[in-house]
């Protein structure tokens, strides 16, 4: 199984994107909430989730104590993996480290050219809902699933909405048949959105990455960047024998209270 979990970036109807939020920063202005509501994560699991917008141990915390009495409630965050300062004080405030994320690039200018291997790119693409709970479903290694305190439909929910919104002409689709990879463009760089390959062992996912090299670098792009779990052992190594390379690691951390 290949799966991917995209940065944030603007989908248009009718959520907001997952898993927003960048790499925290440690030394904003006083003034800075800390703590955000994350709509989109919220009506996914039909509870109160909020999103840390930088760590301060003291006003975090703070933060929290005023939410005592919202239950059940969630929150996430996500530091540098070398942020051990970071890391401890979310541990004493209760965030649990769920996984540990890697952002990895491919430097067009670096790789010899790959081809088109034969996927269908478009600006959206219709499935039956069916399928797209299939996708959502297809999902094992990201870090909602790899925390046992959240509960699977929330996540099903949340994937299924995410596909939607990158299908419905939030993202471009590079397909072959029901399988899928979605992407943007931001300047000189590529970003994955999200990968899912439902009929397994056919190489559709070297596939589909090869082709959006290619579209990549045939629309100008130096670069591809994708994020995705370390513990998505079959996606990184996938992703490193195409010609990515690590670049950064993000610890993801949550907090989960259901009573």
């Amino acid at each position: 199984m290949v799966q991917s979990s995209g940065p944030d970036g603007g989908l248009r109807v009718p959520w907001p994107d997952s898993d927003g939020g960048a790499v925290l920063p440690t030394a904003l202005e006083p003034v800075t909430p800390c703590l955000l509501p994350a709509d989109f994560e919220s009506r996914a699991f039909g509870f109160s989730y909020f999103r840390a917008t930088h760590f301060d141990e003291r006003r975090l915390g703070e933060a929290l104590a005023a939410k005592a009495d919202i239950r059940p409630m969630a929150a996430d965050c996500r530091v540098p993996a070398g942020d051990v300062a970071s890391s401890h004080g979310l541990m004493r405030l209760g965030f649990r480290k769920v996984c540990m994320q890697v952002t990895l690039c491919h430097n067009l200018n670096e790789v010899a050219e790959v081809g088109n291997s034969g996927a269908v790119i478009a600006d959206r693409l219709n499935l039956d809902a069916e399928t797209v709970w299939e996708h959502a479903r297809n999902f094992t290694r990201d870090r909602f699933s790899l925390d046992p305190l959240l509960p699977a439909a929330g996540r099903h929910r949340l994937y299924y909405q995410w596909f939607r919104n990158s299908l419905g002409g939030g993202k471009k689709v590079a397909h072959v048949g029901p399988d899928v990879c979605t992407f943007s463009q931001n300047g000189g760089d590529v970003i994955i959105d999200l990968v899912s390959i439902l009929e397994k062992g056919r190489g559709t996912a070297s596939r589909l990455l090869a082709d959006v090299l290619e579209y990549a670098r045939q629309s100008g792009a130096s670069t591809v960047h994708v994020k995705t779990e370390c513990e998505n052992t079959g996606a990184w190594s996938l992703y490193q024998r195409l010609g990515f390379v690590p670049v950064t690691y993000t610890s993801a951390f949550h907090l989960v209270m259901m009573s």
